[in-house]
């Protein structure tokens, strides 16, 4: 029996969806997914089959005011949801009207579906913390492209609207916010079923009930990455502050302004962090400086757009002296990659993610079952062959080379390229740096995670180093990288150096 608020998400899901409407109700489609929220529990899964349905109606009003429904759910409801419409089963339920290829012109339904599947596929498939549970939409992606369809060009605002904020969060926040993701996949697992998700959820509680020690450190690492986040966008608020005349107007709302809210939101939550998250002397150390650094540059800059000059020198002189005692610590809170090779770092992973055809009921003409096994992995007939030979190292599955480089007084910049080696697609690619503390090391997002067999240059990376870079010597490097082949996590470590 349907509980009271399923009842009521239904009825809210029918109004907002009623044929006479015409337009989208922005304030009934915020509360709907504000229940969604608050209620958790089956909701978001009643939610998604509820609004895809709709989709599915006849009624074109009904349909287009359920697919801006669903964009609604998913830009303002947490992975509950995202894991729901991440199911091959709403994958599915979402193209059921769509025929196997595309004819002359799809309707307008069709098009804003293709919309939101390639929303998906640049933001929470790629920058979402749990993006590993979202493969059936990028398999779903690669169907409908190899079966003909052509997926819109998304603006970089919609995408950043649907992009996983990079905000400082503290341990305790990480772990609230695993915990409810975790529950929320427990739930699905058990619908399920399957005797290999019931193994897996038997993993997941033991991980609940507090068996995995090896979380608590990756909540640390977690902090300290973002730390280090932090002090970087805090040193450059304060070459940026440095370079202000007297002529120069701030004005509310301006980069400055941005920058400054940012820092002393971030200074709020730098004092639970000292206070709750680590009980190292030296992690705390740093933290205490950090947050004094970064408090000083606000206190700076609102003494700037005061007009208030001494003030102002008074905190760039304290902000000054404050950075140069973190500089010098031993500890500069870096990422610890952990350059020693886990013995268990390959990961089998059972879950079938195509399923075998065999296996399946009648299905309409677009169905993640019907995915060709190589849809996602020939190489493109046209892919250039690589014309540089500068080689940081080969890989056991593909090469990293720098395909350009430019060394200045101070500032190494890198453009690294990846090709993959095999015939085998590789997805979930990670690549990690370091650098000695001495440097410091800036990286641009990769341009993707996935390189189908024999791509050449694949994926992009950007890298700048900055320091007192000795050409004699060259830059010593540090590699890390994680990737999936066969369905197997793997990582690799190794050591180089890039010539000057």
């Amino acid at each position: 029996m349907a509980s009271s608020a399923e009842i009521t998400l239904l009825k809210y899901i029918r109004d907002a969806t009623e044929p006479f409407a015409f337009e989208p109700n922005l304030a009934l489609n915020l509360e709907i997914a504000d229940l969604i929220n608050q209620k958790k529990g089956n909701l978001p899964r009643v939610a998604a089959f509820a609004i895809v349905r709709k989709i599915n109606d006849r009624n074109p009003t009904v349909a287009y005011l359920a697919v801006n429904l669903l964009d609604i759910c998913v830009k303002n409801c947490g992975y509950a949801f995202h894991l729901q419409i991440a199911t091959k089963d709403f994958l599915n339920e979402l193209v059921r009207r769509f025929p196997e290829h595309p004819r002359m012109g799809i309707n307008k339904i069709q098009q804003l579906i293709l919309r939101l599947i390639e929303e998906w596929r640049l933001t929470i498939c790629k920058d979402s913390r749990y993006k590993d549970d979202f493969g059936f939409i990028r398999d779903m992606h690669i169907l409908l492209g190899y079966n003909g369809y052509k997926f819109p060009e998304i603006s970089k605002d919609d995408i950043t609207v649907l992009s996983e904020k990079n905000t400082l969060k503290s341990i305790e926040e990480l772990e609230r916010e695993d915990r409810e993701a975790m529950s929320a996949k427990l739930q699905e697992l058990i619908r399920r079923g399957t005797p290999t998700d019931l193994a897996e959820a038997n993993k997941l509680m033991k991980i609940m009930a507090g068996y995995d020690t090896q979380r608590k450190k990756e909540y640390r690492d977690r902090v300290i990455a973002s730390l280090e986040k932090l002090k970087r966008k805090a040193t450059l608020f304060g070459e940026m502050l440095a370079g202000i005349t007297e002529t120069d107007q701030l004005s509310a709302g301006d980069v400055y302004d941005e920058l400054a809210t940012s820092l002393q939101e971030a200074s709020i939550k730098l004092e639970r962090i000292l206070k709750d998250d680590f009980e190292d002397e030296n992690d705390k150390q740093q933290v205490a400086s950090l947050y004094e650094y970064v408090t000083n540059l606000t206190n700076q800059y609102k003494c700037i757009k005061n007009r208030d000059v001494e003030g102002a020198a008074n905190f760039r002189k304290t902000a000054n002296e404050v950075e140069m005692v973190s500089a010098k610590s031993n500890s500069d809170l870096l990422i610890d990659l952990n350059f020693q090779p886990d013995t268990n770092s390959e990961i089998n992973h059972t879950t079938d993610l195509v399923g075998s055809p065999a296996s399946q009921t009648a299905t309409p003409p677009i169905h993640l079952s019907s995915l060709a096994p190589s849809a996602s992995s020939q190489p493109s007939a046209l892919s250039p062959e690589p014309t540089l030979s500068n080689i940081l190292h080969k890989f056991a599955y593909f090469t990293l080379r720098y395909a350009s480089k430019e060394f200045q007084q101070n500032k190494l910049s890198l453009v690294l390229k990846l090709s993959n080696d095999s015939t085998k697609l590789i997805d979930n690619f990670q690549l990690f740096i370091a650098v000695p503390k001495v440097y410091k090391l800036q990286l641009e997002p990769q341009s993707g995670s996935m390189l189908p067999a024999g791509a050449v240059e694949g994926i992009t990376q950007q890298v700048s180093v900055y320091g007192p870079l000795n050409p004699s010597k060259g830059l010593p490097v540090r590699l890390k990288v994680t990737y999936k082949i066969d369905g197997v996590l793997k990582e690799e470590f190794e050591q180089s150096v890039i010539p000057l």
